[in-house]
């Protein structure tokens, strides 16, 4: 079995191409994320931090936290 990771052409996200583009896995899921995405969500573990939350307790969470810390999409 093949790991689709290094071979999907669009952001699990935002659908965007992947195509030339640096991809991530999401810290809280298994998603393929774009730049745009991974910048968005480095973003959310800031206000997460800020706010007290430790971002640790939500890697690989399986879902996206909302910026108060709670269970979101």
């Amino acid at each position: 079995m093949s790991d689709i990771f290094f071979t999907q052409r669009n952001c699990d996200r935002c659908n965007d191409s992947l195509d030339g583009k640096p991809r991530r896995m999401s810290w809280f899921t298994e998603e393929c994320l774009c730049p745009h995405c991974c910048a968005k969500e480095d973003e959310l573990k800031k206000i997460l931090r800020n706010k007290g939350i430790n971002t640790n307790t939500l890697e690989g969470c399986g879902y996206v936290p909302t910026p108060n810390g709670k269970k979101g999409i």
